[in-house]
């Protein structure tokens, strides 16, 4: 998402707003939700999405935004985890790092180098199950100590690998279609 294309305002959305605090306050209480925004290019979507990130920072809650992008006609494989885990590395102190992180520095280097210098990895090879449990490590220890919320924007240029790791079928939320 262009954050200079966002507007500032949010038009028209106070419905949706209310919506997804109500399932943010339930996450909060501890029951996770799964909501799915869809809808034509230019209605909103990701200037909601930033109103409901900003409303969940400051209730305290840890935010991770990545959006998935299009490469010549397929998705950048796991684009949305690369950027959430590169500002997880902007926005945190070496010693939050390594608590957030711990022994899955070194897989989840394959999608950020900047982890471990020297590693060599790919993200492109797959996604094997010590990549795949280190993710998983890295949304449950934040989400063990406070709320956290994970958006994923432009989901229609998905790759096969992120596809694979958000599927979760139970708990979605449809009825945010538009």
């Amino acid at each position: 998402m262009n954050r200079e294309l966002v507007s500032p305002v949010l038009v028209g959305r106070r419905t949706e707003l209310g919506r997804l605090c109500s399932l943010l306050d339930q996450a909060v209480a501890e029951q996770p939700h799964v909501a799915l925004l869809a809808g034509e290019a230019g209605v909103g979507k990701s200037r909601l999405v930033q109103e409901v990130a900003r409303i969940a920072r400051d209730s305290g809650a840890r935010v991770l935004v990545g959006g998935c992008v299009e490469l010549g006609g397929e998705g950048l494989p796991l684009a949305p985890l690369t950027g959430m885990l590169r500002a997880v590395v902007r926005s945190s102190s070496s010693e939050e790092l390594d608590q957030c992180l711990g022994a899955a520095r070194l897989p989840l280097a394959r999608l950020l180098p900047e982890l471990s210098p020297g590693s060599s990895g790919h993200a492109h090879e797959g996604l094997p199950t010590q990549l795949l449990e280190s993710v998983l490590g890295l949304i449950t220890r934040p989400a063990a100590t406070r709320p956290l919320l994970i958006a994923v924007e432009d989901l229609y240029w998905v790759d096969r690998s992120t596809l694979d790791l958000l599927n979760t079928p139970r708990g979605v939320d449809t009825s945010l279609y538009h």
